[in-house]
């Protein structure tokens, strides 16, 4: 109860509480034949909400967000190379990609689109995730369009589509606080643009969804690397059991013609980077096929792994729900796959997704199957949608879905989250504000500074495009070399364990930067 009443001391709560009216509104139009007009007030109070969630935190998250945050500064300038630090004085090992130069730990896409928000609104974390908010609320209107295609039932779709706008997991995700962040976003945007699509092209067999599911699908693959391409193993299934179609020819020919766009779309950076960066990339390649055979960077887990993180993604509440609603759609779809071919599409890349990183992969991470969460909603809705019908109750299911949401919400976890009082978030806070004005206390000539808090050389290089830190202090060795070259540089006062050595302290014109860090 206490971190409820925590949630009710959120900054910015009002925007929560318009989402929500926005959200009612647009039930209540959707159900009175206003489906154009309830649409658009669904992405809008999605919008709202994700803005919501988004400004909770004033600072960049250390993983894996500000990472992201700093490659996509600079490449504003460099969009063609990848950077983590532009300018390293001190040796570093160039396959740590939290310490590197030339970073190629992640595709690019994402970081593109992270750059050019920054670059249309300024240097500032929320910059940063403007992409991921537009790309969140766009992602529940195509649950709706699925759902609704799939089930036709408006009822439904809208559920579904209500349950995913307020799903905190997605939320946590695009504040930054939820690893790794904006890269999970983009990738389940594509993905789930590249479902859409298909949705699309079975409705009107046109080239120009052809087109827009190999796009989808190539852009998601330069988001998260080959798992972008799920898309095709729905619809390669479909055509299985379309085998003896007379059209299956011109269907192959469709499906071909998108995956080579695909190739088309993602491809080309492969090439560039093999070119330009080869020792970077062949690791970065062999690191990503790692994650399969070995459980890296602490992330080990079961085989029944994701099947606990369940509540996580869709609360406890619903949860009961999801096997049913579950099992109706398989039934559903297996007794004529041929005219179901969206719930086969669905299954598929379900059930491939959660075998592959359940059974095969090793490295464990949350967000790895979250892609497919949008089916698991659509499930919890057409149970409920069920249940309703079977007890002809028609309060059952605004008070389910109203139930429902809240779950999935989880207000509690939000605030505790997000608490104000935390000693962790009020250091980030009182840290981020010292280097957004950094610059108002540092000499014009002084473009480096030391002893920041460890990692925290990132997020003021991302404040300070044109300025260069490192965490704690250098080696002596290169000490002396800045002062035979003359370089003037800033230091940090001694705050916690980060002290300030004799080299420092006598060397010509340091300057002193009497703003105190917390850790």
């Amino acid at each position: 109860m206490h971190a409820i009443s925590q949630f009710f001391s959120l900054p910015g709560l009002w925007l929560f509480f318009v989402a929500a009216c926005l959200a009612a509104t647009s039930g209540w139009l959707l159900f009175n034949n206003r489906e154009k007009a309830g649409v658009f007030l669904l992405w809008l109070a999605a919008f709202v909400v994700r803005l919501f969630t988004a400004r909770l935190d004033p600072f960049l998250h250390n993983w894996d967000e500000k990472f992201h945050a700093l490659v996509a500064r600079n490449m504003m300038d460099h969009p063609l190379t990848p950077m983590l630090r532009v300018n390293p004085i001190a040796p570093y090992n160039k396959f740590e990609w939290c310490c590197n130069h030339i970073w190629l730990h992640k595709q690019p896409l994402f970081m593109w689109q992270m750059a050019l928000s920054i670059k249309l609104f300024g240097v500032s974390e929320m910059s940063a995730r403007y992409p991921s908010i537009l790309m969140g609320s766009l992602m529940v209107v195509m649950v709706y369009s699925i759902a609704k295609s799939m089930l036709g039932d408006k009822v439904v779709a809208f559920f579904a589509a209500v349950m995913f706008c307020f799903c905190n997991y997605q939320l946590e995700l695009i504040s930054g606080y939820n690893g790794t962040d904006h890269n999970d976003i983009a990738n389940g945007f594509y993905v789930l643009a590249s479902i859409w699509a298909y949705q699309q092209y079975l409705k009107e067999r046109s080239i120009k969804f052809v087109m827009l599911i190999g796009l989808f699908a190539g852009c998601a693959v330069l988001n998260k690397w080959l798992l972008g391409l799920v898309v095709f193993s729905g619809w390669g299934v479909n055509m299985l059991f379309a085998a003896k179609d007379t059209t299956i020819l011109k269907q192959l020919l469709h499906f071909v013609s998108a995956l080579l766009l695909a190739c088309v779309v993602f491809i080309p950076w492969q090439l560039y980077i093999l070119h330009t960066f080869p020792e970077e990339a062949h690791y970065v390649y062999g690191f990503n096929s790692r994650h399969i055979t070995e459980q890296l960077e602490g992330h080990s887990g079961s085989i029944f792994y994701y099947v606990r993180q369940l509540p996580v993604y869709f609360g406890w509440v619903v949860l009961p729900l999801l096997g049913c609603g579950l099992y109706t759609i398989v039934k559903r779809a297996m007794q004529n796959p041929r005219n179901r071919q969206m719930e086969v599409m669905w299954i598929t890349v379900s059930f491939l997704v959660m075998l592959f990183f359940s059974l095969v992969v090793k490295t464990k991470w949350p967000p790895y199957v979250f892609l497919v969460a949008p089916f698991g909603f659509i499930c919890i809705a057409a149970c409920a949608r069920a249940i309703e019908r079977r007890f002809k109750l028609k309060v059952l299911l605004p008070l389910l879905i109203i139930s429902a949401s809240v779950s999935v919400f989880k207000p509690g976890q939000l605030a505790l989250a997000h608490n104000p009082t935390d000693p962790y978030r009020i250091a980030k806070i009182n840290n981020t504000i010292i280097y957004k004005h950094l610059k108002s206390d540092l000499p014009a000539n002084v473009k480096l500074v030391l002893n920041t808090v460890s990692f925290e050389d990132i997020d003021l290089m991302f404040y300070n495009g044109d300025i260069n830190a490192y965490s704690w202090t250098l080696h002596p060795g290169i000490i002396d070399s800045l002062e035979a070259a003359k370089v003037p540089f800033a230091v940090f006062k001694p705050h916690g364990l980060y002290g300030t050595p004799a080299e420092i302290i006598n060397y010509p014109g340091v300057f002193i930067i009497n703003k105190e860090l917390k850790e």
